[in-house]
C-alpha cells in the first residue's frame, strides 16, 4: 500500500448524471463509478465505507475487491468472504465465528450477513448452535452463583441483536425504499448498540437500551446532545423494531412479561427550558416593510398588505374567495344588531385551521389594490369575470398560489424569498424572516395589555367553532368587534410608511443609482465617459453600457 487515502470532495457529475471518483492512494486506487439514482449523500457513505475497506485490508486485494463491489452497489447485508480470503487480514483460519468477529471489528460499518448465510453446510450452523447454547446457560449458571440468584433458564432462541437489526434493516429497506430518514435511524441502532444474544435481552436489556435514547445520546458528529424530538424518534423505531422481532417467526424472541410499563419518556434538562420573559416574537421593522412593498410586483404587494390587514398568513389569504369580500356596503351583522358604522369594506372568513370565523375591516389602500387585481385577473388570467368562488390570490396561470399538498405555502414562500433577494440586490436587505412573520405584526403591535390581547385574539381567529356559516351572528355576537375596527384603524395610521410605499418606484440598484446621478456630469466622447464611469464605480464598460439601457428605458416609459 503507498500513501494515504484520498480525502477530496465529490467530483461534479457527467452527463449521465454519473458520478466518479478514485479511491486508493496516489499510486494504489481504484476507480468507482455511481449511477444518477445515487444521492451525492448515499454515494458520500459509500465512499467513506469504501475508503475504511481499502484502509482496513491494507490496499485492494482479493478481500478488499470482494467486499467494494457490494459496498458500491448498497447491497445490504454484505455477505461473508470465503475461508481463503482471510490471509488478507493475517488471520489464520479458525471457523465461521472468529471470522465474522473480525470482520466486524475491523470494519464495523459494513452491515455483515448473519452467521446463518456464511456459504457453509447447515449441519457444521446447527452443531455451532448447540454448542454455543450450551456453553451460554454455563455462562448464566456461573453469574447466577456469583450474584447468589437463582439460574435464569436461557431459551433456545437464535440470533444475536446485530442479527436481528440487520434482519430488520433489510426488511424496511425492502418496504420502504425510499423512507431514507427511516434507513439511517436503523442504522444508529446498529452502530450505537453493542451486540448481545437475543436470548439475554429480557425486561433489564430493553429497558437499558431505552434509556441510552431517553437520556438523549450524544450526537453522532460531536455537537451536543440529540434534541428530545430526535431521541423520542429514534427511540420509536427502536420499538417498532422489537415489535417487528415479537412477531418474527426467523427469532424466537417475544415480549418480556411488563414490557408495555417500561419508562419510555425523554428526559430534558433545565437549562434547556426557556424562561417566559426570554419568549418574543420576531417581527419585521417598518422600514423592511417599507423595502418589501416598494420592491414588490403584483400579486405579491396585495398579498402582503392584505396580511397587514387583516392578520392573515399564507393558509388564510391563499384561501379567500372573491365571494368572501363585501365592499362598499354595511357590514352584514349590522342589521342583526351589530353596533356598527354604516359603510366600508370588509372580508369575513372561516380559519381552515380552527374553523373559527373571523371578520376584518379592510383598508382603502387595500381595497384599491384588490380592485386592480381584479382587473387583472378578468382581463389577464381568467378572460372573464371573476366567479364568487375564484381564489383571490392566484398564479398567472389561474391556479392558487396555495396548494393543496403538504407544503401548500410554498407558493407564498418562493414569492417571499425572491422579493427578499430583490431588495438585497437593490442595497436595501431585510430581515430574514419567513413570510408567516406578516400575520403577528399586529398582535405585536397590540401589545400585552388584557383587553388588547384579546381583540388580537379575535384577529388571529383564535377560539372554538360554531359551525361553518360566517354569518352566525349570534354564536360570535360577545367578541370585541367594534374595538378590533377601531384598532385596526389605529393600526393602519401605524402602517403609513408601508402605505405610502405602495406607489413609490421601485429603487435602482445601489450603484445603478450612483451611476444615474453621475452620468449627466461626464463630458467628452460617450467612450470616454463610459471609461471614466467605469473605473469611478469599479464595474466593467459592459456593466455601463448596460447601466445606460435601463436608463433609457426608464426615460422612455
Amino acid at each position: 500500500m503507498s500513501g494515504d487515502t484520498r480525502n477530496s470532495r465529490l467530483p461534479k457529475r457527467n452527463k449521465k448524471g454519473q458520478l466518479a471518483v478514485k479511491v486508493g492512494g496516489r499510486l494504489d486506487y481504484r476507480p468507482f463509478k455511481f449511477p444518477r439514482s445515487v444521492s451525492d449523500k448515499e454515494a458520500e457513505d459509500r465512499i467513506t465505507r469504501l475508503k475504511e475497506v481499502y484502509k482496513a485490508c491494507g490496499g485492494w486485494n482479493d478481500l478488499s475487491n470482494f467486499v467494494a463491489d457490494f459496498v458500491r452497489k448498497g447491497i445490504i447485508p454484505v455477505p461473508l468472504p470465503n475461508r481463503e480470503l482471510s490471509i488478507h487480514l493475517g488471520m489464520k483460519w479458525d471457523g465461521w465465528v472468529r471470522w465474522r468477529q473480525l470482520l466486524v471489528s475491523k470494519l464495523p460499518s459494513i452491515p455483515w450477513a448473519t452467521l446463518s448465510e456464511a456459504p457453509t453446510s447447515p449441519a457444521i450452523l446447527a452443531a455451532l448452535r448447540h454448542v454455543t447454547m450450551e456453553q451460554l446457560n454455563e455462562v448464566a449458571e456461573t453469574i447466577s452463583g456469583l450474584d447468589q440468584k437463582d439460574r435464569p433458564v436461557v431459551a433456545a432462541i437464535p440470533g444475536t441483536l446485530h442479527e436481528a437489526l440487520t434482519a430488520y434493516q433489510r426488511y424496511i429497506i425492502e418496504s420502504e425504499p425510499t423512507n431514507f430518514d427511516r434507513h439511517g435511524k436503523i442504522r444508529q441502532l446498529i452502530n450505537r448498540h453493542q451486540d448481545q444474544p437475543l436470548a439475554t435481552l429480557g425486561l433489564d436489556s430493553c429497558q437499558a437500551l431505552f434509556n441510552y435514547w431517553r437520556q438523549r445520546a450524544p450526537r453522532h458528529d460531536g455537537k451536543g446532545q440529540y434534541t428530545p424530538k430526535r431521541s423520542r424518534e429514534q427511540l420509536a423505531e427502536l420499538v417498532r423494531f422489537l415489535e417487528w422481532m415479537h412477531l418474527s417467526e426467523k427469532f424466537g424472541w417475544r415480549e418480556p412479561v411488563d414490557f408495555r410499563r417500561l419508562d419510555r419518556s425523554i428526559s430534558k434538562e433545565t437549562k434547556d427550558r426557556k424562561a417566559l420573559k426570554a419568549i418574543s416574537i420576531p417581527t419585521f421593522s417598518l422600514s423592511d416593510l417599507a423595502s418589501l412593498v416598494r420592491h414588490a410586483g403584483m400579486p405579491e404587494k396585495l398579498w402582503i398588505i392584505w396580511c397587514l390587514n387583516t392578520s392573515h398568513g399564507a393558509a388564510e389569504v391563499g384561501r379567500v374567495q372573491w365571494e368572501d369580500i363585501y365592499l362598499n356596503q354595511d357590514h352584514p351583522w349590522r342589521a342583526e344588531g351589530l353596533k356598527i358604522w354604516e359603510g366600508g369594506d370588509w372580508v369575513g372568513f372561516l380559519r381552515p385551521k380552527t374553523e373559527v370565523l373571523g371578520w376584518w375591516m379592510l383598508w382603502p389602500e387595500t381595497v384599491t389594490l384588490v380592485k386592480h387585481w381584479k382587473k387583472h385577473c378578468e382581463a389577464n388570467i381568467y378572460h372573464r369575470p371573476v366567479k364568487p368562488d375564484d381564489i383571490l390570490i392566484c398564479r398567472e396561470s389561474g391556479s392558487p398560489l396555495y396548494g393543496t399538498s403538504k407544503n401548500g405555502q410554498s407558493g407564498f414562500r418562493n414569492q417571499f424569498t425572491r422579493l427578499k433577494k430583490c431588495c438585497d440586490r437593490t442595497g436595501f436587505p431585510v430581515a430574514n424572516l419567513p413570510p408567516g412573520t406578516l400575520r403577528d405584526q399586529f398582535s405585536d403591535w397590540c401589545g400585552s395589555d388584557q383587553a388588547d390581547a384579546i381583540v388580537a385574539s379575535v384577529a388571529l381567529t383564535h377560539g372554538s367553532p360554531h359551525g361553518t356559516d360566517k354569518l352566525l351572528y349570534k354564536h360570535y355576537s360577545n367578541r370585541p368587534w367594534k374595538k378590533l375596527f377601531e384598532k385596526q384603524q389605529e393600526f393602519r395610521e401605524y402602517c403609513r410608511p408601508i402605505l405610502n410605499a405602495i406607489e413609490e418606484p421601485t429603487p435602482l440598484p445601489q450603484k445603478l443609482g450612483e451611476f444615474a446621478k453621475m452620468w449627466p456630469t461626464l463630458t467628452g466622447s460617450k467612450m470616454t465617459r463610459v471609461t471614466v464611469a467605469a473605473k469611478s464605480l469599479e464595474v466593467s464598460k459592459a456593466t455601463i453600457y448596460r447601466y445606460i439601457e435601463r436608463l433609457e428605458e426608464a426615460a422612455q416609459a
